[in-house]
């Protein structure tokens, strides 16, 4: 098992029986292999290999978690663009709507300020009418008061004479 270099240069990891794994690489004997690249022997050979398979694997897992994190991010990003074509859209609309009012109050000139002085003075006059409406109920509940504590008099006198 090891790396192998064919003719052309490429290069693949073949395994023990001389076959290289996968179909993407053409066999090739060992005459074909120059000597710098051709497999060590031995443990150092299976100790190099087991040293490269793990290099892989932890390079897979990283490139797997950077994938992972990259559609994440690609996700988030096309959120965020929604959001900001709705902010867009939303803007738009009201600055369209701010437009069309103050068009529409400069096209009736002082008849908007009159209405809003119309407006302010007939809410002055609710609030006195309500104020005065308060006023109202607060002597009607003092005199409810006042005729129940009486009532109560009374009758605590009507059953002293009946016991009497």
């Amino acid at each position: 098992m090891g790396f192998k270099r064919t003719t052309e240069g490429r290069v693949f990891f073949q395994n023990g029986t001389q076959e290289p794994i996968g179909n993407l690489a053409p066999k090739n004997t060992q005459d074909d292999i120059p000597d710098s690249i051709k497999p060590l022997t031995g443990t150092r050979q299976d100790a190099s290999q087991t040293q490269i398979i793990a290099l892989l694997k932890s390079l897979n897992t990283r490139l797997q978690s950077t994938q992972n994190d990259r559609e994440n991010l690609q996700q988030e990003l096309e959120n965020y663009k929604n959001i900001v074509l709705s902010l867009q859209e939303k803007t738009e609309r009201q600055e369209r709507e701010s437009a069309q009012i103050k068009k529409k109050l400069s096209e009736s000139g002082g008849g908007a300020v009159k209405i809003a002085q119309d407006a302010e003075e007939l809410s002055r006059e609710v609030i006195k009418e309500f104020e005065e409406a308060r006023r109202l109920m607060l002597e009607i509940e003092e005199r409810a008061e006042r005729t129940e504590s009486l009532v109560q008099k009374h009758q605590a006198q009507i059953r002293q004479s009946e016991e009497q």
